[in-house]
């Protein structure tokens, strides 16, 4: 069971990796939340944040998918860009134009971050012909094999980028660097999916032991049912956060995306 992440591609099932999830539990601790996600499985952490990727597929959000095959919500084209700049959903991962940046270079690896060691310091910079790197951008990186990743740091002087996800291939340091054309999602959208799998991993559904009934049985189950919430009712009375419930903190995170909430997590 494997977590794929890659943005826009056909067969990803999750935003984050397992080591990100396990590390937002960490620093975002909610009264002692994390305890029963650290006792789950690997096999069981990943099948919840699968579930819960495909639950913001229930959402209904504002823009459109980058790609028509892309098997996640995101990335997604804003609806600003779709007016202002007439951005259409591609056909596949493999339209999206890709514009090399870095040819053949040395470049070493520490943590999530590629390091220009040469003496200009901008190599990220020099061959760019429509401005810098830009947050979230799609980077495609060919070093043994080819990986995707997406920026999320960039030095002033151009002598490093860091990536949201792990890289691989560490010992080979020739690199090849090609920067696309689209962007991926902002960690915003991986900390909802976070959020969504820790409700999942909080059901009877899920702890319950096959051929034993539940605390209170189940008569209907649906991922994909509707859920209607009532965000400004629940947040901006006397007592604004007392009645609400997780899935506020996956409204406030999606915040412009979201045109509405269609979605159940039982």
């Amino acid at each position: 069971m494997d977590l794929i992440t890659i943005p826009a591609y056909h067969t990803s099932n999750s935003y984050g990796t397992l080591v990100q999830a396990d590390s937002y539990f960490t620093s975002y601790n909610r009264l002692g939340s994390s305890v029963t996600w650290y006792e789950l499985s690997e096999n069981q952490k990943k099948y919840a944040l699968m579930v819960a990727a495909r639950v913001l597929n229930t959402f209904k959000l504002r823009g459109r998918p980058v790609t028509k095959q892309q098997n996640l919500a995101f990335p997604r084209f804003t609806t600003d860009q779709i007016a202002n700049e007439g951005k259409d959903s591609l056909n596949t991962f493999y339209d999206i134009d890709y514009t090399k940046i870095v040819d053949a270079a040395d470049l070493t690896v520490t943590g999530n971050k590629f390091i220009d060691e040469s003496t200009s310091a901008d190599i990220f910079y020099s061959n760019l012909t429509d401005g810098d790197l830009q947050l979230d951008q799609l980077l495609k990186v060919v070093r043994s094999g080819a990986e995707y990743v997406t920026v999320t740091d960039i030095d002033s002087d151009g002598a490093w980028i860091e990536v949201k996800e792990d890289i691989e291939s560490e010992s080979d340091s020739t690199t090849t660097i090609y920067a696309s054309d689209i962007f991926g999602f902002p960690n915003e959208v991986m900390w909802a999916q976070f959020e969504l799998a820790y409700q999942v991993v909080d059901t009877r559904l899920f702890q319950g032991t096959v051929g034993q009934d539940t605390e209170y049985p189940i008569a209907s189950f649906s991922i994909a049912g509707a859920m209607h919430v009532k965000y400004a009712s629940q947040l901006f009375n006397a007592n604004p956060f007392e009645s609400s419930n997780p899935i506020d903190i996956v409204h406030y995170l999606l915040g412009k995306w979201l045109a509405g909430v269609k979605g159940r997590v039982v």
